[in-house]
């Protein structure tokens, strides 16, 4: 009888002793993570990777501080022609290391405006958003880039008119001023009105002639769930601003502004009196590294676009490995 009452004592201290060893596992946890994360933020690991170049055929080494990139980044999975194998069979006989194609030379990066920081032991809380406040300083100061390798590179490079903030251009304006009819090249330019904005040293686009070949859709700010249109209208519920800047007769840099104006909750429209915060996608090249970058950031920075171009430019020129 005194044994199993001994036995007993056992199984209740063992009992009492488990959730403080689960408690302290958990608090020794925490803080080594918290270590790690620290360790992190403070030494980062450079992500190297080789994307295709225009100088280079060997390809261009990237040394990309982990910090940079943005927790949602995506690789695309690769798509490989027969001749994209041939390629790396080729390089991998000569002993070289593996250039990424189109497909998974894009990368998402994140930063905060006006330091062009990454995540950092001080601005961390503003990245994961924990408060309205770091939500407001995120929407307001965050910098995301979506940054791809050129295509085709030799072509494109000899071609003196070629531009890709152009072809994106182009394609914009189809699209945000409802032309009926689809322009693969740049045909539509030929019929949009421009105004100058010499504060910002941009041209704006205002405006799409109805003389364009195909017409133009007739388009409402925001259509009412049980109203119908005919099929000659589309709706548009947002408000948009085009600019675009000219060097030496070319397209260097093209910026899309727009802003939401309507929210449906619960079956109901609300329109707002003005538009909300506007958000700028700008999209430029770095010609020398082979990159076309689209930059989003709110349009309280616009003004700044010349800065915006050079401190990126610079950045990943930062990045660059040269061997």
């Amino acid at each position: 009888m005194q044994k199993k009452n001994k036995l007993s004592f056992k199984k209740r201290y063992l009992l009492l002793l488990l959730p403080l060893c689960l408690l302290s596992y958990c608090v020794y946890g925490e803080v080594t993570k918290e270590a790690r994360q620290k360790k992190y933020l403070e030494h980062p690991p450079n992500v190297r990777q080789i994307w295709p170049s225009s100088t280079n055929p060997d390809g261009m080494v990237l040394n990309i501080p982990a910090t940079y990139i943005d927790g949602s980044t995506f690789i695309f999975e690769p798509i490989l022609k027969e001749e994209e194998e041939k390629k790396k069979e080729q390089r991998f006989k000569e002993g070289k290391e593996e250039i990424c194609d189109v497909y998974t030379c894009q990368e998402l990066f994140e930063m905060l405006l006006p330091n062009y920081e990454p995540i950092n032991l001080k601005n961390r809380h503003i990245f994961k958003q924990s408060t309205k406040n770091d939500e407001d300083e995120y929407y307001r100061r965050s910098l995301r880039l979506n940054v791809v390798s050129w295509n085709e590179i030799p072509k494109k490079v000899q071609n003196p008119n070629f531009s890709i903030p152009e072809s994106i251009l182009n394609q914009k304006i189809n699209s945000l001023f409802h032309v009926k009819k689809i322009f693969l090249n740049n045909e539509v330019m030929s019929f949009i009105e421009t105004k100058n904005i010499d504060k910002l040293d941009l041209v704006e686009v205002v405006r799409v002639s109805s003389k364009v070949p195909g017409g133009i859709y007739n388009s409402v700010v925001e259509k009412e769930i049980e109203k119908k249109y005919s099929e000659d209208t589309i709706e548009d519920p947002q408000h948009h601003k085009i600019f675009f800047h000219k060097k030496n007769g070319k397209i260097v840099a093209m910026i899309t502004c727009s802003s939401q104006t309507s929210l449906i909750t619960s079956e109901k429209l609300v329109l707002f009196n003005k538009p909300l915060e506007y958000r700028c996608e700008h999209n430029f090249d770095i010609p020398e590294l082979s990159l076309n970058i689209s930059a989003y950031y709110n349009a309280e920075y616009l003004s700044e676009w010349v800065s915006i171009e050079k401190n990126i430019t610079q950045l990943f020129k930062v990045f660059q490995e040269n061997k």
